[in-house]
């Protein structure tokens, strides 16, 4: 497992900023490493670079759906929603990801036409 993640300084008022970043990172998984269940405070967007995986979200009524996302796809986790993902047993995944929140970001996320209801999306750049 090789990973990188930078931390960006906290904002303390971020209630008055469109965008505050608060971590970005890479990560070549080994075989089935899992992460979560988590409700993250915060969106965090995840690019997958190769490999496949599966990720889980949990939608208002407490039911989860698994989505299998691979290379060039990426997958959102929203604010409060419960999520899990984890690596492939043959072709497990390596990804970057960000963490980001502020004023105009759930504006901005829902016109790009992501919803917790989709977060799993293949979410293709």
């Amino acid at each position: 497992l090789l990973w990188i993640t930078t931390y960006f300084p906290s904002f303390r008022l971020k209630n008055f900023i469109d965008l505050a970043l608060y971590q970005s990172g890479w990560e070549q998984c080994f075989p089935a490493h899992t992460f979560g269940p988590v409700a993250k405070d915060h969106y965090l967007f995840h690019y997958v670079i190769s490999g496949t995986g599966v990720f889980s979200a949990q939608n208002a009524k407490g039911s989860s759906t698994e989505y299998h996302i691979k290379s060039g796809e990426g997958f959102m986790m929203f604010p409060q929603q419960v999520c899990s993902y984890w690596a492939d047993m043959e072709l497990p995944w390596e990804y970057v990801w960000i963490e980001f929140d502020g004023l105009r970001v759930k504006e901005s996320v829902e016109l790009a036409g992501l919803s917790p209801r989709a977060s799993g999306l293949p979410l293709s750049l």
